[in-house]
């Protein structure tokens, strides 16, 4: 005959012991060992950019222990971790080096809250720029200098620093920047954007064809926009006609003619009309920046001179262009 035993864990009160008492005793003061991850400390994490010593306010994560994941919000993230342990804390951002750091609680006590600050250093690629005259196909020496458009980061080229025709810089491999080339008085202003997002590979090299400044010269401004169908500037337009007002007086007696030309959209005859409109717009920007009116003409070509086939949306943007024809130097 099988007996059947059975075990009873029994809870004894002792006379004179209160359960509350013994329930309101943390168990963590008890027991460092044994404190089942009851005692933990409020972490919060903020990251600085370690080249500008800057806040990164980029999103990304936080990998604790190779297991745990926590969000990072403009830069910033906050997590509970238990006390008397180290742990393990990795910081993936886009655009930077994975960085991995320790937290050592092992003598830390409740109550004990963190604020961390992690240093990223950028991730960087080397990228060439070349200078070369247009006519001549000789290197240019000029000064260059970029402007990056996702942080408060410049980058100044002296004309010095060029290695058989080409400036090699390190530069953000995540981020765009503005180039501009100072070239004096002997060239016409040249400014572009380099590193853009393109759903193709972003290039390493820019080859920069400098336009000699003389009569007859003709400079190419793709950086002038306006709303469809309208003569009205917009605003993002004002940097690149900053740069032909510093020209002109750079040129003090200089006279030019303001070319406007449109894709081929629309009838013929409504889009020489608009590209009129859209010169004499430019005109009085730069009448209204001082440029004395006797120095500036205006045509409108419409779609008669296209550099590209009107047959897809990037060529067309490349016939919506100005071009300032220097007349007098």
């Amino acid at each position: 005959m099988t007996r059947i035993f059975s075990t009873f864990i029994c809870l004894i009160i002792l006379p004179g012991i209160c359960l509350n008492s013994l329930a309101q005793t943390p168990i963590e003061s008890i027991s460092k060992t044994y404190n089942f991850d009851l005692a933990q400390a409020v972490c919060s994490f903020t990251l600085t950019d370690a080249e500008l010593n800057t806040s990164v306010v980029d999103s990304g994560k936080l990998i604790i222990n190779n297991q745990t994941e926590v969000t990072l919000r403009q830069g910033k993230g906050q997590v509970k971790l238990p006390l008397y342990k180290t742990h393990q804390v990795n910081v993936k951002v886009a655009g930077f080096v994975d960085t991995t750091i320790v937290l050592d609680l092992t003598n830390r006590e409740l109550g004990y809250n963190i604020q961390q600050a992690i240093r990223l250093r950028p991730q960087k690629k080397a990228f060439k720029i070349s200078v070369q005259d247009i006519e001549t196909n000789e290197n240019v020496a000029v000064g260059v200098v970029l402007n990056n458009k996702n942080r408060n980061e410049k980058i100044f080229i002296s004309a010095q620093d060029i290695r058989a025709g080409n400036y090699v810089v390190r530069i953000r491999a995540s981020d765009t920047y503005d180039l501009e080339v100072q070239n004096g008085s002997s060239y016409a202003f040249y400014a572009t954007t380099i590193n853009k997002k393109t759903k193709q590979e972003t290039k390493d090299q820019i080859n920069i064809r400098l336009i000699p400044y003389k009569v007859g010269a003709k400079i190419p401004l793709y950086n002038i926009t306006f709303a469809t169908k309208s003569a009205r500037l917009n605003t993002h337009s004002f940097e690149e006609l900053g740069r032909v007002v510093k020209l002109l007086k750079d040129h003090p007696t200089s006279h030019i003619l303001i070319e406007a030309h449109t894709d081929s959209d629309g009838t013929r005859l409504a889009n020489l009309r608009l590209s009129q409109q859209r010169a004499k717009s430019v005109y009085n920007y730069l009448m209204k920046q001082g440029i004395a009116a006797q120095r500036l003409q205006t045509r409108g070509a419409g779609e008669l001179k296209p550099i590209a086939p009107n047959n897809t949306e990037i060529n067309k943007a490349r016939n919506r262009r100005f071009e300032l024809i220097v007349m007098k130097k």
